[in-house]
């Protein structure tokens, strides 16, 4: 059952998504609706609607991250179109523009997608911004690895360059990978260097983030909230929205993450399933009300070896594998880490042992000798926890 904070948190986003006041709150624990709306990254959006002291200092910070975060972009706009450089601000920054007042969409980094062949250039500009490129634990600049993000840092700002919308793990299926590429050809520019994704290809890639986020580390309110301002606020093709959702086998999550949204936040999405569901929005509501798996490092290192399971098929062999696999990962993946052995061409493969053994000795330098061993058995000693989340994933048509 619901506590009141949260019920009542859910009904003052419901008002937000719908653009009406909210109503004097009664009978409440001003601390724990305060923590709850922070915990769920909507702690601005409550004062806005309250008002209450508690979430005053979030409201002011919400605007003031968000407004020197546009002037940031703002700034590394004019640096990239004086070198053709075409950009993309995706994510958070992005879905903001959906929202009524667009500076209450909390915001943590700022994830742009460049070309890969543009890709050094504008890290250089955004470097000649004051930015420095992530430390690793001991200190010294991290690889850079060739297929995922580059994370940059300056005081409070965090900015991630990509040259994709998803990575291949075993959270993303290869067809959402491929679907997701083509992000350039579902986008608009006023002057050939600022680009951004049409209202389609955006909902459809916020839903592919959620199923991400849900299978790796976890979900909060805030990804529902982004899709029910969408629904609400963006012009948006439904039946090519379906078709696409269809196509890549994840219509079946997104009508329980709509059923869950029309409930939450009073509105009425055009393919929620007629028929409602009070045990699936209950088991929702306390995952994702009362969870706090996203900041839950061992959930997410669960999570990482299930979801490689669910696609190698849970099989003795297979757990034999991914524990082989934990201590001596392939070429492929160890080049991600050390990106200068891809120099040395064949002879890269000759010094793999090297690599298996300074990895060995920074796992036990970061977690000890028995929790990297705990770490390489896990494959091992999973079945209940594989058991029990398979079956939360049927509840969500996973």
């Amino acid at each position: 059952m619901m506590t009141s904070e949260q019920k009542i948190l859910l009904s003052v986003l419901a008002d937000f998504v719908n653009n009406r006041p909210s109503k004097t709150i009664n009978d409440f624990d001003e601390e724990k609706l305060f923590c709850l709306a922070k915990s769920q990254c909507v702690d601005g959006i409550l004062y806005y609607q309250t008002h209450i002291n508690s979430a005053f200092i979030s409201f002011n910070n919400t605007i003031f991250n968000a407004t020197n975060q546009q002037k940031l972009i703002d700034g590394l706009h004019n640096e990239f179109k004086n070198h053709s450089i075409p950009f993309m601000v995706f994510k958070g920054m992005e879905i903001a523009k959906y929202y009524s007042m667009p500076q209450l969409r909390s915001m943590g980094d700022i994830d742009i997608l460049f070309h890969q062949k543009d890709k050094v250039k504008a890290s250089e500009i955004i470097e000649s911004f004051g930015f420095a490129y992530q430390r690793s634990p001991d200190g010294k600049e991290a690889a850079k690895p060739t297929d995922h993000e580059w994370i940059y840092f300056k005081n409070d700002f965090e900015i991630e360059i990509h040259h994709r919308l998803l990575y291949n793990t075993p959270a993303n299926e290869l067809s959402h990978i491929a679907y997701t590429d083509k992000a350039w050809e579902y986008s608009l520019s006023d002057d050939g260097i600022c680009y951004h994704l049409e209202p389609e290809f955006q909902f459809i890639y916020t839903l592919l983030h959620l199923r991400k986020h849900f299978l790796y580390s976890g979900v909060n309110v805030r990804f529902f909230l982004d899709l029910a301002i969408m629904i609400k606020n963006a012009q948006m093709d439904w039946e090519n929205i379906r078709q696409t959702l269809s196509e890549l086998n994840i219509l079946a999550f997104a009508k329980q993450c709509f059923l869950l949204i029309d409930n939450w936040f009073d509105i009425s999405c055009p393919l929620t399933p007629e028929k409602s569901d009070n045990e699936f929005i209950k088991h929702a509501a306390e995952l994702i009300l009362n969870g706090n798996s996203m900041s839950d490092k061992e959930v997410i290192q669960n999570n990482r070896y299930l979801n490689t399971f669910k696609k190698e098929k849970t099989t003795s062999f297979g757990k034999i594998k991914m524990t082989f696999l934990s201590v001596f990962p392939p070429y492929s993946r160890i080049k991600e880490r050390y990106t200068k052995i891809e120099a040395l061409g064949i002879f890269g493969y000759f010094i793999l042992p090297l690599m298996w053994l300074h990895r060995g000795i920074e796992s036990v330098a970061q977690y000890s000798a028995g929790g990297v061993l705990k770490l390489f058995i896990k494959p091992i000693t999973l079945n209940k926890e594989m058991e029990k989340r398979e079956e939360i994933l049927k509840k969500w048509g996973l």
